[in-house]
């Protein structure tokens, strides 16, 4: 006797029963065997024994049905056989859901104000695959610009509501559509501050233009402003602009050999809109550059792009403006394509300059300094990009600056030389003819320039501005005087 048939639920445990089995001589079989016949194969506990037992499989929707066979034995040999069957019904298991980040943790907090991408792909089904996703908004400020809501992510914009909370429900589906899962997460709003890097440390020679580019996110996206500051200016103090952006570059001030070496250390720092603020630094070892020729206390030793020493210095003619380098970049005039009326030679290439000044509009001058006196036949020449080369030497009144660029022009009151040749002085407004980009906006840019030779070919000097020659303007009244003498006597033009 196997039992009575059953009807159990998956992943449960069941107990077949063959005690009712009996031998009419001896009382009770002497021996039991049980083996499963048909469906999902199980594992028995005890198939030798009259009570077995084992744990139902997981079965699909439609169920299965198990058959065992229990065999008896006597004493003598003689057996018999009996049959049960366990019916298996499916368990509708309902799905976990889950709202995660994209590593799988949960989470509480986020910033607002910012981009935010939550994901359901670690929601999970015990009978099977997730098969659908449904997201919503179930509480809070009202999100902004959400994604779609039927993937297994979604992404939107958190609220600009620092301490709120938002709620987001996801709603998973199993491989039982009749059955889903709901979870929601809330979401405190955070205003975080900005995270700031100020770049590696690095190595210049005096003289030379730095550039620090730093790199500054923000998890709520309101960066409100950022600022370069100089933090160690005990005895070296370099005045920097106020840009308001990550990167910024400079000129390096001149050291002595017993200098060489010292550290500069600089900071970056962004503040968002809520006054959150972060801090990041680096640092600039300033190497002496080994030019031995004296030149003023005030002017910077620097190389030009061919190797060779120089010095600038610079100074406001207004008393109450400051001026200082932001860019000292020597290069070859190689870079310069163009070769109509060029210099033949450049024995110092060519150098471009941007001033910062503190007063929108002022006037600069700009002194370069040389180791050995300026041959004749050599003036200042620069390349305006609209004009092309232009002489910047000649006959100059500091006092009574004015400029004509109509094509090839000559701004000869810009420049002179001293006495000795072995310095030039140049005159720029910013805003005027010398500033690259026009515009009176406390940056004065002069670029494309350098100490040269006279051109190789026809070059165009002062005045050379379209002027008429004198026979060109006699011929002109000449003809004019005869078409009106003929007009008043009536006789047709010639």
């Amino acid at each position: 006797n196997a039992g009575t048939d059953q009807v159990v639920n998956e992943n449960s445990l069941v107990n077949l029963d063959g005690t009712l089995s009996s031998d009419l001589e001896d009382g009770l079989p002497s021996s039991y065997l049980w083996q499963q016949t048909s469906g999902t194969p199980v594992t028995l506990t005890g198939p030798g024994t009259a009570t077995p037992s084992f744990t139902t499989p997981e079965v699909t929707i439609d169920g299965d049905t198990l058959s065992f066979q229990l065999t008896v034995s006597d004493s003598q040999g003689l057996q018999a056989t009996d049959n049960v069957v366990i019916t298996v019904n499916n368990l509708d298991n309902p799905p976990i859901a889950l709202i995660t980040d994209a590593s799988g943790t949960v989470i509480s907090a986020i910033a607002n104000n910012t981009q935010v991408t939550l994901y359901g792909n670690f929601s999970s089904d015990p009978d099977g695959n997730i098969t659908s996703y449904s997201w919503s908004q179930a509480a809070g400020p009202t999100i902004i610009n959400p994604g779609i809501g039927n993937t297994n992510q979604f992404s939107f914009t958190t609220p600009d509501s620092p301490g709120s909370t938002v709620d987001i429900q996801l709603m998973v589906t199993g491989n039982e559509p009749a059955v889903s899962n709901t979870a929601i997460v809330s979401l405190t709003l955070a205003n975080l501050p900005p995270v700031v890097d100020a770049g590696i440390p690095q190595t210049f020679l005096e003289g030379e233009t730095i550039y620090l580019h730093g790199l500054v996110t923000d998890p709520n996206n309101d960066i409100a402003s950022m600022q370069w500051r100089q933090i160690n200016c005990a005895t070296t103090c370099i005045s920097l602009p106020i840009n308001d952006q990550e990167y910024i570059n400079f000129t390096l001030p001149p050291i002595s050999p017993a200098e060489s070496g010292m550290v500069l250390d600089f900071e970056l720092v962004a503040t968002d809109s809520n006054g959150l603020f972060a801090t990041a630094t680096t640092s600039i070892t300033l190497i002496d550059n080994g030019i031995t020729t004296t030149y003023p206390e005030t002017a910077i030793s620097f190389y030009s792009n061919n190797s060779e020493e120089m010095a600038i210095s610079l100074d406001s003619t207004d008393p109450a403006n400051t001026a200082t380098f932001n860019l000292i970049q020597p290069f070859s005039p190689d870079v310069i394509t163009d070769t109509s009326d060029r210099p033949a030679s450049f024995p110092y290439d060519l150098v471009d300059l941007e001033v910062i000044t503190s007063n929108p509009g002022d006037t600069v001058e700009i002194i370069l300094y040389y180791p050995e006196p300026i041959a004749d036949g050599f003036d200042l020449y620069q390349y305006i990009d609209t004009n092309g080369w232009v002489d910047n030497s000649g006959s100059r009144d500091f006092d009574n600056l004015t400029y004509t660029v109509n094509g090839w022009a000559e701004t000869s009151e810009q420049a002179q030389f001293s006495a000795d040749r072995t310095q030039i002085s140049i005159r720029v407004t910013d805003g005027g003819p010398g500033d690259a980009d026009g515009l009176a906006n406390g940056i004065i840019s002069y670029i494309n320039s350098g100490i040269g030779s006279a051109p190789a070919n026809n070059h165009k000097q002062a005045g050379a501005t379209g002027s008429i020659s004198p026979v060109i303007l006699l011929l002109m009244a000449w003809a004019y005087f005869i078409c009106r003498a003929r007009h008043n006597t009536g006789s047709p033009a010639g």
